[in-house]
């Protein structure tokens, strides 16, 4: 017997889906939790996408009647869970872009379904719908899978009785209020640099403090978006990303000083094993890999000099790392002029000194 028709209003963005009638936010199906202010904050940026919602809409609707110091206080907290909710960052922000002490706007590709009756059918395959069938395919090649997995691990067990799992350690490095992101550990492994909104002005700054515990040290004051550290090979310069003076990659001392520009525009910087260059790719991550023109390969020697870019015959790349001898890098690329070819999206590799990827 089919139950009594209800109606549900989603918006889709990515792999997000919000119910507005229940109230709930969804990834791929599953259920996320997110209520309260988060909730709300992010329905009022769906109900103006592309649009500036500023800080005095947001005190409006969602804290109503709030002294402001409850209200900034709140606000950044609820913010930094709708980020950790969506995945998302201050920094490469793919859905909730940041506009300092004026607003948010809401930047994804915005999808909503009308409302419309869904009848809820219990017991009857022939209206089974698509999904639910592609559902249940992928739960048996999972359950699949996962038998054949566990008789190769049984197996393994058997003809090598003597083994025993490796006995690992959780330890918890930072025990701050705010958003805490972006580690790199140093190549001894005695310190961890980080990304954190903790400071007073609630933008994100480097900290550096020992793996062992203490107190972290403030690394950047200016609030200006610094994140996504990486550790020179003797451990005593520290390259990150920076949206001081238009953005760029940036260097300072481990233990703090001043920070010098190496390259305008990057992201994801990464000493080579010898810490003589520095790689990073320059575009936008709220573009897709599969559209051309979204990033570039770069490396830069440390001393100064030019960059030079890598892979010049893709029309993508971004997010590259090192071969262990510094000779080539390693990143996600895309080899086609067309939109969408998602046969030319994969890993490349190409030399560090230039020429074509493969």
């Amino acid at each position: 017997m089919a139950a009594q028709p209800h109606t549900r209003i989603c918006c889709v963005f990515g792999p997000f889906e919000v119910d507005t009638a229940a109230g709930e936010l969804r990834k791929s199906g599953v259920r996320i939790r997110l209520s309260g202010q988060p909730f709300r904050i992010l329905l009022a940026l769906l109900d103006h996408p592309g649009e500036l919602v500023t800080r005095e809409q947001l005190r409006d609707e969602v804290w109503e009647g709030a002294t402001f110091i409850d209200f900034e206080h709140g606000l950044n907290a609820a913010m930094n869970k709708l980020r950790r909710a969506l995945s998302d960052s201050a920094e490469n922000p793919r859905y909730i872009e940041t506009h300092p002490g004026r607003g948010y706007r809401f930047i994804g590709t915005l999808q909503h379904r009308d409302p419309a009756p869904i009848p809820v059918v219990a017991e009857s395959p022939l209206r089974e719908n698509p999904t639910g069938r592609r559902r249940v395919r992928l739960g048996w090649w999972l359950t699949a899978i996962g038998a054949c997995l566990v008789s190769l691990t049984a197996g393994w067990r058997l003809h090598n009785p003597s083994s025993a799992p490796p006995s690992w350690k959780l330890t918890r490095l930072t025990t701050d209020t705010g958003l805490s992101d972006s580690p790199a550990i140093s190549r001894d492994g005695k310190l961890v640099a980080y990304s954190s909104d903790i400071g007073a002005e609630g933008q994100m700054d480097l900290y550096l403090k020992q793996v062992t515990g203490g107190q972290p040290i403030r690394l950047t004051m200016d609030g200006a978006g610094n994140t996504t550290p990486d550790f020179s090979p003797d451990n005593s310069r520290i390259v990150f990303e920076s949206r001081r003076d238009g953005g760029g990659i940036y260097e300072i001392p481990a233990f703090g000083g001043q920070a010098r520009l190496l390259a305008r525009g990057g992201k994801s910087p990464r000493y080579s094993p010898d810490g003589s260059q520095v790689s990073y790719w320059v575009g936008t991550p709220a573009v897709d890999l599969w559209v051309p023109g979204g990033g570039a390969v770069w490396v830069i020697p440390v001393a100064g000099g030019p960059p030079r870019r890598v892979a010049p015959n893709l029309t993508n790349a971004r997010w590259p790392i090192w071969s262990p001898d510094g000779k080539r890098l390693l990143f996600n690329g895309y080899g086609s002029t067309k939109h969408s070819d998602i046969s030319a999206m994969d890993w490349w590799l190409a030399d560090a000194n230039g020429g074509e990827a493969i």
